[in-house]
């Protein structure tokens, strides 16, 4: 996919300043493999860019097709009850309509970290856990015991910049370039996926986190905790 400027930036955070962003608005759901190509093309036009990792300037982004493979063999994986492998670099991206929006900054000689200049949607591999204590689900947990369910699209509603001092509130601000982005990503959720519906001793539990309706029946043979359908 392609967008207007074709080069990103090369600077540094001395220049840039680093970019401050809070209060997130977050989608996490679990997807079918076609799902998510329906997700894709229910989107204007993106790039994906590695945050994870150095890399030589022209690695940096992550074509849409090796990310869509990627997605897919995790997906498959679920969908026969194994726990899939995660690739750390496929799903720690960010997501931009411009690259006006970033710049990659030489950390190390010809190898490079991209950062963002203004908001984009980031994009991070999520996983829960449940607690028998409190009876309530856990996102974006760091346990060897945490289950995989899907990915988790971010997006701040405020941001400011260390070397600049006004505030913006992101959504209300119409220049931002990844707003339109974000809220696509937002309907289609809405319109394609439920709150995971769990059992749990005999109790109904929907989590905040989302399935993808088409995907309910592969979520159920593979979640460890009961799903009903």
């Amino acid at each position: 996919m392609s967008t207007k400027n074709d080069t990103i930036l090369i600077s540094s955070p001395k220049d840039e300043g680093v970019l401050q962003a809070s209060k997130w608005l977050k989608h996490r759901a679990l997807l079918s493999g076609a799902e998510l190509d329906a997700l894709i093309a229910a989107l204007p036009p993106f790039r994906i860019f590695n945050v994870a990792s150095l890399v030589p300037l022209e690695e940096a982004e992550i074509p849409l097709s090796q990310f869509r493979t990627a997605y897919h063999e995790y997906a498959s994986s679920i969908a026969v009850g194994k726990t899939p492998s995660v690739d750390r670099e496929i799903f720690s991206t960010v997501w931009t309509t411009s690259l006006d929006a970033l710049y990659a900054f030489e950390a190390k000689q010809d190898l490079y970290m991209v950062k963002p200049r203004l908001p984009v949607v980031q994009l991070s591999h999520h996983r829960f856990q449940f607690s028998e204590e409190t009876g309530e689900f856990y996102s974006m947990v760091h346990s060897d015991d945490a289950i995989s369910w899907g990915l988790q699209f971010s997006y701040p509603q405020i941001f400011s910049n260390s070397i600049r001092a006004e505030v913006c509130e992101v959504l209300k601000e119409v220049s931002m370039p990844n707003n339109v982005l974000f809220q696509s990503i937002a309907k289609w959720m809405r319109n394609h996926t439920r709150p995971t519906p769990f059992l749990h001793r005999e109790k109904a539990l929907n989590a905040t986190f989302r399935t993808g309706r088409d995907f309910l029946e592969e979520a159920a043979h593979y979640s460890p905790m009961e799903v009903r359908r």
